[in-house]
């Protein structure tokens, strides 16, 4: 992969990279800037260019990346988050607050918007899948008592219905405007 294949790759799925990032900052319940998380991804890309062969293997690897470093309660990055957030001035940070805790409710706000527009039996199958997390197919068979092939049919209707809430909140994240 070249240095302009990276700058389309991280042009053209920006909005998946951002909503993943978002996804595992909130998962590992993280105090850290999305841009910064983006940034330094794109950075260690950068870095290992070389190895990179087509977009799925370079989306494995930002994933991967954001993942182990947040996960990771000394990573590089955090330590230099905490770094540059100490030098952060108080209004500054507040303003960064707000702004985090806006679009958190408006998150959540999301969420419960797209869960009860969602027909019955959906939503039934989206508390399965997203609130209860069950998305493997022998926990899924036994929470439901069907067959194993049943419930990987359920599965798949379930990840149909995780399309449309990524597809949705790609909508609502386009609308949200940080004033």
């Amino acid at each position: 992969m070249t240095k302009n294949e990276l700058n389309n790759f991280y042009t053209n799925n920006f909005e998946e990279i951002e909503l993943y990032a978002i996804k595992t900052i909130k998962h590992f319940k993280r105090d850290v800037d999305l841009s910064m998380v983006i940034s330094e991804s794109y950075i260690h890309l950068d870095k290992i260019i070389n190895e990179l062969t087509d977009d799925k293997k370079a989306m494995s690897c930002v994933k991967n990346w954001i993942k182990m470093n947040l996960y990771w309660g000394n990573s590089p990055m955090l330590l230099k988050n905490k770094d540059i957030s100490s030098d952060v001035e108080m209004s500054d940070n507040r303003t960064y607050e707000y702004t985090i805790m806006n679009f958190d409710v408006s998150y959540k706000k999301w969420e419960d918007e797209f869960y009860y527009n969602l027909p019955r039996v959906k939503k039934n199958m989206w508390y399965i899948w997203w609130i209860l997390g069950i998305k493997k197919g022998k926990p899924m068979s036994e929470h439901l008592k069907i067959s194993i092939s049943g419930a990987y049919l359920v599965i798949n209707e379930c990840k149909d219905i995780e399309l449309e809430f990524r597809e949705f909140i790609k909508q609502k994240i386009s609308e949200f405007s940080i004033t």
